[in-house]
């Protein structure tokens, strides 16, 4: 019986044994074969094999404006480059996909009135159009601004099926094929999303990419929370959020090395750093369905905002304060807005949109009661605010929300439990806690990616920080104890001022593979710690030499310890280097006999 195996790896298709790995049949072997297999009659199809590789996107994915940001997602414990949280501005760019790169030019413009090929007067938020017979490139009623991002393309590629390039006939092989059209014609691209190649003061990845020395994005294929993203809208069938995590190795930071010399938290080596690139595609209709708040300098004195400042220009007066654009950063909690002429409803007309903040990955289960009254809080105050504005009561106002939302929160609270929120995703808010340490990182932040035209807050994250709250918290705790009467269980002064009591707290404190957490170790400093670790017979004690030229001992040897021990009249004496004995470690303090080094 003739079997034909096959498998599918990267250099192709093993083919029949008989005939050989990777034969290329004529129409007559063809047929010749299936002659003989269907007088067999028990031969296997093997069907169509795929040898495509992964990472190939349609080109008409990245078709209309996409909103980007970058955000630090990950920093070592020891390194004071970055912080966890720290973003870049919010952009809403526009692709275009050249032969090398993929370019992400701003797709609006940035001072109206400035750029002569844009149409100023007739732009609407998230649409600018480009001005009559100034339009350039493929596509000459896209406006590009300046560049934002641009990322090199690997290879433009059309999918289809291996054929026979002299018959033509179509075989069963699968295949990325690079050659049969020009690559503007070609479907697919592959990205090398690892490097930022445009010079950006506004994005991060430019300025981290300046002090690292290697550069990474984690593919799809690896896996993992960090791996390449790209969920597709069900009705277009294209993408609408990408995202990927970039692994930027920095070159040592000398602040940190300096901590560690001084044995502080700190690594002499380079970190790793994670930065997560959300892209996020702009819907125009829900864009200009927003109603912008005009925040003018009055207004702000009598109530703060964040807002999104633009100047314009004018032809005749350049830039003048009267055309300063000012629009207040808010959260939008209406899902319509306007009527069907563009005109802003009344508040009781509007359809309501629930506010909703998702926890960070892993939230703390201690901490979820406090969120949660936190949620509580924030959704009382919204609903006093919405209910008063729409001239209604707030039991009216829960009715009308669970009328069009199907529940009666107004601030709601995403638990994240299978953590499908990740942190920097443009499509949620976040109240993120940063459990690890970090060594630049503050108490709190919180940045607001707003809208660059209208103000609207797409996104808005409140980072808390760990590890400085829980050591702020150790301090009050200390503070409010030493308040407390003595006889309540308070400490007294002489508490404080013993010794022992930081004795035992710090011993408490130690971590497990710490040798002072040792037993035979509780409550000994000085020569009798020194003793103990180095056992009576390799510990020579000596009048001239100090305890901690003696603990040098405990330092991988050989080793040189230069100390100066200096007093009125006293001479300076060098420790010998450590080195085993047959009784062990010993240490004595000599007098120089010569200008070199006493040797061992």
């Amino acid at each position: 019986m003739t079997r034909v195996v096959s498998r599918t790896n990267q250099f192709g298709v093993l083919g029949s044994p008989v005939l050989g790995a990777r034969s290329v049949l004529g129409l007559k072997a063809a047929a010749l074969i299936a002659v003989a297999v269907a007088g067999t009659g028990c031969a296997d199809s093997i069907g169509d094999i795929d040898r495509t590789q992964p990472g190939l996107i349609a080109k008409k994915n990245f078709e209309g404006q996409w909103f980007l940001r970058e955000t630090v997602v990950d920093v070592p414990e020891t390194s004071p480059a970055s912080f966890v949280g720290i973003n870049g501005d919010l952009e809403m760019v526009v692709w275009d996909i050249q032969e090398d790169y993929l370019v992400g030019y701003r797709g609006y413009e940035q001072v109206p009135g400035l750029d002569t090929r844009a149409a100023s007067a007739l732009a609407k938020p998230s649409d600018q159009p480009v001005a009559a017979g100034l339009g350039d490139g493929r596509d000459p009623k896209l406006y590009k601004g300046a560049p934002v991002v641009a990322y090199k393309i690997q290879s433009h590629v059309d999918v289809q099926r291996g054929y026979n390039a002299r018959t033509g006939e179509q075989n069963n092989i699968i295949q990325e094929n690079t050659s049969d059209r020009p690559w503007n014609e070609r479907e697919f691209i592959r990205v090398d999303w690892s490097s930022n190649n445009v010079d950006n003061l506004m994005q991060l990845s430019p300025a981290f990419s300046a002090f690292s020395s290697m550069s990474s994005y984690v593919p799809q294929s690896e896996g993992g929370p960090d791996s390449f993203r790209m969920d597709v809208d069900k009705e277009t069938g294209l993408a609408s959020y990408i995202d990927f995590t970039l692994r930027l190795t920095a070159e040592p930071s000398m602040m940190a090395c300096n901590a560690m010399m001084n044995s502080r938290l700190g690594d002499c080596t380079g970190d790793e750093i994670k930065l997560r690139t959300s892209l996020l595609k702009v819907d125009p209709a829900a864009e200009q369905e927003y109603v912008s708040l005009v925040y003018d300098d009055r207004r702000e004195g009598e109530f703060g905002f964040f807002r999104v400042e633009r100047p314009t220009y004018d032809r005749r007066l350049g830039n003048t304060f009267s055309g300063l654009i000012q629009v207040a950063g808010r959260h939008d909690l209406w899902q319509r807005s306007r009527d069907a002429s563009g005109v802003p409803l009344d508040f009781a007309a509007r359809t309501l949109k629930p506010l909703t903040y998702a926890l960070s990955e892993n939230f703390p289960d201690d901490l979820r009661e406090v969120a949660d009254e936190i949620a509580v809080d924030y959704d009382t105050a919204f609903k006093k605010v919405i209910s008063a504005a729409r001239e209604q009561s707030v039991a009216e106002l829960e009715r009308d929300l669970n009328a069009d939302t199907g529940d009666t929160c107004l601030f709601c609270l995403d638990g994240n439990e299978d953590n499908h929120a990740r942190n920097g995703d443009l499509r949620y808010n976040f109240i993120y806690w940063v459990d690890q340490q970090q060594a630049a990182g503050p108490l709190g932040f919180g940045p607001s990616s707003l809208n660059p035209e209208t103000g609207r807050n797409v996104s808005a994250n409140a980072y808390v920080y760990g590890a400085g709250v829980d050591r702020y918290a150790e301090q009050a705790k200390e503070i409010v104890e030493l308040m407390i009467p003595e006889d309540q269980g308070g400490l007294s002064p002489d508490d404080l001022i013993n010794g022992d009591y930081f004795r035992q707290a710090i011993r408490g404190n130690l971590n497990p593979i710490d040798p002072r957490k040792l037993d035979r170790l509780a409550g000994l400093s000085g020569d009798a710690l020194a003793q103990t670790m180095l056992g009576k017979a390799g510990f020579t004690a000596s009048p001239r030499s100090p305890t901690r030229a003696k603990m040098a001992c405990l330092a991988p040897f050989p080793v040189w310890i230069s100390r100066a021990w200096s007093g009125s009249s006293a001479p300076t004496w060098k420790p010998r280097c450590c080195r085993p004995s047959g009784r062990g470690i010993r240490l004595r303090a000599s007098r120089p006999t010569s200008r070199h080094e006493p040797t061992c």
